[in-house]
């Protein structure tokens, strides 16, 4: 009884595993179009009214006048008339690289979450323990710090950027996501936020980019 017990634990155990690989191996998908598609576990909602690109859903309701709201996620979270906005639960970017593909997940997962300073998770990041939280799921260390961020890794020019590399100066970095943008723990009144890397480059120069995944 006991040996059928155990091998029936095993088998279980087994199962388990396959489909936890299974479900691992969906996370990602090439288009007919040729682009690559990443599966996320949260949906990013875009709204041609507010100034980011993308914002995370949080959860949403409906209102006395029967009008639906998404509250989306920042340092304070806030709501925006569906109507206005289109929701999807996937990314597409310009890379089939695997870890690559990881990293950009694990950023945009983290979308909406809240800014501490010292924090590396899991709720909560300042800029640097953001990008060495993302970094470290994927296996690949980075020091708690952005000073220490900007000097590691190869440093490449701007328009060689790839997502899954690291933007930054001495004092903030962040993570680039491909088409024009980057994810990073912005500041205490917004959190983790994705922005326009040329828009935020008119405002704060960036001068350091770093491929941390092929260096």
């Amino acid at each position: 009884m006991i040996k059928r017990f155990l091998l029936l634990l095993a088998a279980l155990i087994c199962l388990m595993s396959f489909t936890a690989y299974a479900d691992e191996e969906k996370f990602y998908e090439e288009t007919e179009d040729g682009q690559i598609k990443i599966n996320l576990d949260c949906t990013l909602v875009s709204n041609p009214n507010y100034e980011r690109p993308y914002y995370r859903l949080l959860s949403s309701y409906t209102d006395e006048n029967g009008e639906e709201w998404y509250v989306v996620g920042g340092q304070t979270d806030f709501a925006m008339k569906a109507a206005d906005c289109t929701a999807q639960d996937y990314y597409c970017v310009d890379t089939s690289d695997e870890t690559r593909l990881r990293i950009v997940k694990n950023a945009l997962e983290r979308n909406g979450s809240k800014y501490r300073f010292g924090s590396t998770g899991h709720d909560a990041y300042d800029c640097s323990g953001f990008v060495y939280s993302c970094m470290s799921t994927v296996g690949i260390s980075v020091p708690h710090s952005s000073y220490g961020i900007c000097r590691i890794g190869r440093q490449i020019p701007i328009d060689t950027l790839q997502p899954g590399d690291v933007t930054g100066r001495g004092g903030h970095v962040g993570i680039y996501i491909g088409n024009g943008l980057f994810i990073h723990a912005l500041n205490e009144n917004e959190g983790v936020v994705i922005d326009s890397l040329s828009h935020y480059n008119t405002l704060n120069h960036f001068d350091h980019y770093i491929n941390v995944v092929d260096s």
